[in-house]
């Protein structure tokens, strides 16, 4: 994908999420809850409870989560399952320990969070602030491991309505309500109509469902897809990247606002 220009002041800061940033995710409590001592507040503590979200986020992702023993997670992290019971109260407490740890680590790789707390929308223009948002929500869903990540989560939620729940809440509803605080700054400085930004977020978010899905599916990424599309088009102008499909949709959103 080409290089974007930054937005002004450099409110965007552009790396795939890096799982340290597991050692920072809050986690809830489960049934059965874990005996968060505090053993587990010290620094030891915590790099042994990274070291574990490591290690089930990497063989969930390569085994599949059903095929993870809490053997396996103890012999690829170091230490012993009464760590696992301390921390996540047993496995499917560390899946969703793992499930809001990556999606802490998206929102704040995206920018997501940093736009959401801005209040100088009058300072800068919401279609290049939008516009580079996308693009790297975009390019965060189209990495391997998100992908794989999310349909690991859609396998087991099928029969797990807890994981469910917290997977909405903590990717998909969470992602909603931060676009939604952005979109109410832009309407309170003039740049935006927009009486309902809940609702506007997700007509905004609903712009990258055609590309998930078709990752999701094991189809060509959107570049492909585009590039296929400009070879045969007779439009003057054809969308021939990522970026010029995004803006697009952008300027439609804009113009319905």
């Amino acid at each position: 994908m080409t290089a974007v220009q930054k937005p002004p002041n450099n409110q965007i800061e552009s790396a795939h999420c890096n799982h340290a940033i597991l050692a920072d995710a809050p986690t809830k409590q489960h049934s059965p809850q874990p005996n968060l001592n505090k053993a587990a507040c010290t620094q030891r503590g915590q790099e042994r409870r990274l070291a574990l979200l490591k290690a089930a986020n990497d063989l969930f992702l390569n085994s599949g989560y059903d095929e993870v023993s809490l053997d396996d997670i103890v012999q690829h992290a170091g230490g012993s399952k009464a760590a696992i019971y301390q921390y996540f109260g047993n496995k499917h407490g560390l899946l969703l320990a793992v499930i809001e740890a990556r999606c802490q680590c998206f929102f704040e790789t995206t920018g997501l969070i940093q736009l959401s707390t801005l209040k100088n929308f009058d300072q800068q223009p919401i279609r290049d602030v939008l516009l580079q948002l996308m693009i790297r929500l975009y390019d965060e869903c189209s990495q391997p491991d998100n992908v794989a990540f999310v349909r690991l989560v859609i396998k087991q939620s099928q029969h797990d309505p807890q994981l469910a729940e917290l997977a909405h809440a903590a990717g998909i509803q969470r992602g909603i309500l931060l676009c939604a605080q952005i979109l109410e700054q832009a309407d309170i400085a003039g740049q935006l109509t927009c009486p309902n930004p809940q609702l506007s977020a997700i007509m905004l978010l609903g712009m990258l469902r055609h590309m998930q899905w078709r990752l999701m599916m094991g189809l060509p990424a959107l570049e492909a897809m585009l590039a296929d599309r400009a070879s045969t088009s007779l439009q003057p102008t054809p969308l021939k990247s990522v970026e010029l499909f995004l803006a697009q949709t952008i300027d439609c959103f804009i113009k319905g606002h």
